[in-house]
């Protein structure tokens, strides 16, 4: 199949459905059993779909324009008050049981309450040391790991705080390569 849209990312969702994320044509599936592509939605058209992620009946999609979630075919954006995230290039999404959590270009990294629908941003007077993240893996609903463009840092949250962790500061310099002989 040829459809002449650049790929950009891809998830495999159920054993049989590959959603691909394109530059800017939006959100496409491929359906392995019936080998069949299909849009997803022509909301998401003019969009690229930098993450996915499967929260079992929910995808989430990462942008270069926000947050966007699909639910039984629905299209809808995730708002915040000050428009960072809905405005925000989202580089990486990741779910926990209770939480999603996206990974911003300039914003720093916000956790949505799946539960209470409330949503948390976390910038450096949290103690993120950059606000350009551009990964974030959900261990647990409690445990994160983020990276920007130079180090990785894990995050821990408590009820009442969080705690930042850097466990690599600068990734330049910190490689070392083996000799094959």
């Amino acid at each position: 199949i040829n459809c002449g849209a650049e790929v950009v990312s891809i998830k495999m969702v159920r054993d049989s459905l590959i959603l691909i994320g394109t530059r800017k044509q939006g959100l496409m599936q491929y359906d392995l059993k019936e080998k069949r592509l299909t849009e997803v939605s022509s909301q998401l058209n003019n969009l690229t779909i930098l993450s996915l992620a499967d929260d079992g009946n929910i995808f989430w999609v990462g942008t270069d324009r926000g947050l966007y979630f699909v639910k039984e075919g629905k299209v809808a954006k995730l708002i915040d008050k000050d428009n960072q995230l809905s405005e925000s290039v989202v580089y990486s999404v990741s779910c926990s049981n209770n939480y999603v959590f996206a990974a911003t270009n300039g914003f720093g990294i916000f956790k949505y309450n799946k539960p209470t629908k409330m949503l948390e941003q976390y910038e450096r007077k949290q103690g993120l040391y950059s606000l350009v993240i551009k990964a974030v893996y959900a261990a647990n609903d409690n445990e994160i790991y983020a990276t920007s463009s130079n180090g990785l840092y894990k995050l821990f949250f408590t009820q009442s705080e969080i705690s930042i962790k850097a466990l690599i500061e600068n990734f330049q310099g910190c490689w070392h390569w083996a000799d094959s002989k």
